[in-house]
């Protein structure tokens, strides 16, 4: 149970609200750092006044409807690198697949994770890996969520409601939309190319991308 809803001034590294009502939540100078909001009610949050919002958040299937993220960075701030002994073998017969990424970076850092592999080079027995941490809304509701100049580069949408959302001047560099519902959502002036699939709902507004109709 969170006093009086108020986050204000907190920590917040790591941390888990799973499944957490947090709707309306003051975050004011909070420090938000790989926290975990799956599941959790964030509708009506401001995140704008965050005193840092870092890289790795689970906010899948969180409940954001009318939530403001309007100028926040939410794209990888920094990338990592590691040489990982005696598993170059995850390279041998590797296609470009998403399904073969998908079972490399499993097996280097298991299931459930929030990591994007960038680059993998196998150097004798070895495989040496460059990573970012991802955001991702996947399966949530932003419903009227202000994302007007977020930077989104590398954020999962999969499946989120984004009806009625304003992603006008938004950075959406490698976004994934993949069945997605931009059902009104305003995509003025977004940069780079945005990552959609057959099943992605676009019926946005004010973007060559949009379907009439």
């Amino acid at each position: 149970m969170i006093k009086n809803k108020s986050l204000a001034g907190t920590n917040l590294f790591g941390a888990s609200f799973a499944n957490s009502n947090l709707s309306g939540v003051n975050l004011s100078g909070a420090i938000l750092d790989a926290t975990n909001f799956w599941k959790a009610d964030l509708s009506g949050v401001d995140f704008t006044v965050t005193d840092v919002i870092t890289d790795g958040f689970s906010f899948a299937e969180a409940n954001l409807s009318n939530s403001n993220f309007e100028g926040v960075n939410l794209s990888p701030k920094q990338e990592y690198s590691r040489t990982f002994e005696n598993k170059a073998y995850l390279m041998r017969g590797i296609t470009q697949s998403l399904e073969a990424k998908q079972k490399m970076q499993d097996d280097l850092f298991g299931k459930f994770n929030l990591i994007l592999i960038l680059s993998a080079e196998a150097r004798g027995n070895d495989l040496a890996v460059t990573w970012v941490f991802f955001n991702s809304f996947a399966q949530a509701n932003l419903k009227n969520a202000n994302l007007k100049d977020t930077s989104l580069v590398n954020t999962n949408f999969y499946n989120a409601n984004l009806t009625n959302a304003d992603l006008s001047g938004a950075d959406l560099r490698k976004a994934f939309f993949g069945g997605a519902d931009l059902s009104n959502a305003n995509l003025s002036g977004v940069t780079g190319e945005m990552h959609i699939d057959e099943n992605t709902i676009l019926k946005c507004i004010n973007d060559p991308i949009c379907e009439s109709g």
